[in-house]
């Protein structure tokens, strides 16, 4: 299986598509993988670590 998305992988180590019928979210099937603070717009979790380290 071969998915043409891309594989955002969050600081928790959760793991989310950008192709909707996606079905294995594992890295070796996807052609491209990225950490998501390199998401334009940030991402959620992201901010939740940085609002964790400030506290």
């Amino acid at each position: 299986m071969h998915c043409t998305g891309t594989l955002v992988v969050h600081l928790d180590g959760v793991t989310e598509c950008t192709d909707d019928g996606c079905t294995d979210l594992t890295p070796v099937w996807h052609t491209l993988v990225i950490d998501c603070t390199t998401v334009d717009g940030g991402c959620l979790c992201t901010a939740a670590e940085l609002v964790a380290q400030v506290s």
